[in-house]
């Protein structure tokens, strides 16, 4: 008798933890939004910004203008869940939370922005300058496997983070550029011309630049740093890593 008892249990116990599995499931599947009909278009209406920060795995395409601008391009159920929203003065772009979103259409952010400060790219989303940007000072960040390519001009000071195996390409001229690679990540800025550098890599990641005047570079690991002009080179470096002129 108490074997049967135990296996009706046990029996019990493993169909209710099933029924639980199926019934998690049938929720997830609820969460989830497919892309369904043909790209539209939607203009979102936001209160001015002078940062960015861009989550999840959207193209975006950033503009100098004389006034804010966004719009998207999507499949309509697509764009409904995504937000566009600016705190304090940075504008957010991602997905609704609790969504999970499969197999869709490529996602385009275009955005007209008069004067950029920052951007910050989470994720996998691809950011890239269609106009030249004429700013003072830049911060620029990608977090995750995504890439930026931007071009700026008379910059006072503009500072690259990575962290992961994202990449920027950096055009123009700067008086400062600071760049940190934590990671595997790829900062090209041999099209970049600035007067003074300072450049951190921890991990494999390289980093490539114009330096007119002065250059620190500072390695832990088995980064690189490659540079062309003809600056004062101040170098440290613990593990593999190595510092060399390009030209």
């Amino acid at each position: 008798m108490k074997t049967m008892q135990t296996h009706f249990f046990r029996k019990s116990f493993f169909t209710g933890l099933t029924l639980a599995a199926l019934g998690l499931a049938a929720c997830d599947d609820d969460d989830v939004i497919r892309g369904r009909g043909d790209v539209t278009s939607q203009t979102r209406a936001v209160s001015p910004f002078n940062a960015v920060e861009v989550g999840g795995n959207f193209e975006v395409y950033l503009r100098q203008g004389p006034a804010e601008a966004i719009r998207l391009e999507g499949q309509e159920n697509v764009l409904d869940v995504v937000t566009a929203k600016v705190e304090g003065q940075e504008l957010e772009i991602k997905f609704k939370p609790f969504v999970n979103v499969r197999n869709h259409k490529t996602i385009r952010v275009y955005i007209t922005n008069p004067t950029l400060t920052g951007l910050e790219l989470a994720g996998s989303s691809r950011a890239e300058g269609q106009t030249p940007w004429t700013v003072d000072n830049l911060n620029l960040k990608v977090s995750g496997s995504g890439s930026l390519d931007l071009e700026m001009r008379e910059a006072n000071e503009v500072e690259s983070r990575i962290s992961g195996s994202g990449s920027m390409n950096l055009r123009g001229d700067a008086e400062d550029f600071e760049s940190e690679i934590s990671g595997s990540g790829n900062v090209r800025a041999f099209d970049l011309v600035t007067q003074r550098a300072d450049t951190r890599i921890s991990g494999s990641g390289n980093c490539e630049l114009t330096v007119t005047q002065s250059l620190n570079a500072r390695i832990s690991g088995s980064g690189n740093v490659r540079y062309k002009g003809d600056p004062t080179v101040n170098v440290s470096v613990s593990g593999s890593g190595k510092v060399t002129r390009a030209d």
